[in-house]
């Protein structure tokens, strides 16, 4: 990789790094009691990157695998079961 590319990927850690402390340091002002925040998406598009912002933030999260095991479900549209999943 050469130094360019490596010194711009150093850069835009540093700047998420700086935006994830303003968020946690604002914290005491957002309201966890009602907000929920799904982040769905393919391999390799940050998603195990935004669980870990979401806990570091202090949010819940749900295990994946349950709701995974309910795609049959989903395709029989059937959604009852990933409703309750969801409350």
């Amino acid at each position: 990789m050469n130094t360019e590319k490596l010194e711009k990927i150093k850069a835009d850690l540093e700047q998420s790094r700086s935006w994830l402390q303003e968020i946690k340091n604002s914290k005491a002002s957002i309201q966890f009691n009602y907000n929920k925040i799904f982040c769905v998406g393919m391999n390799k598009s940050a998603t195990e990157s935004m669980k870990a912002a979401l806990i570091e933030l202090g949010f819940p999260f749900a295990p994946q695998l349950p709701a995974e095991m309910m795609l049959k479900d989903w395709a029989e549209i059937r959604f009852d079961k990933l409703i309750d999943f969801c409350y």
